[in-house]
């Protein structure tokens, strides 16, 4: 069998898909894997008043900045994942999953496949 290389797909031609989920908790009722994560509620104020692209860490107020409290005081998390607390490009080729394995048995398993199915491996250099 010949190997082909297929073109990139777009984040929403990857998981468009899915059902849309509104409301942190929520569940799909025909997917219990499909899930939108409970997070703490200052979290959304992060991501709240950015563009697909931006990060959180472009935000100018610190209390819209990833953070976490030190003894009573705000401390701003490091910007050392590119693409971590960013809103994503559904018009893009969507960026590697982050994950860590206390987690990894949440990941729902059919966005995975479908990210699998439609991987290309592209060298830049």
């Amino acid at each position: 069998m010949k190997n082909t290389i297929e073109e990139p797909k777009t984040l929403i031609e990857v998981i468009g898909i899915l059902s849309s989920l509104n409301e942190m908790g929520e569940i799909d009722p025909s997917d219990i894997y499909h899930h939108f994560k409970p997070y703490r509620e200052d979290m959304r104020a992060w991501i709240h008043d950015i563009s697909e692209g931006e990060s959180a860490f472009d935000n100018e107020d610190i209390n819209k900045r990833p953070y976490k409290i030190v003894d009573g005081e705000i401390v701003v998390h490091n910007n050392k994942h590119g693409d971590k607390y960013t809103r994503q490009c559904w018009d893009k080729v969507g960026p590697c999953v982050h994950t860590y394995m206390a987690n990894l048995k949440r990941v729902k398993i059919q966005s995975i496949q479908l990210m699998i199915e439609h991987f290309q491996y592209v060298n830049y250099y």
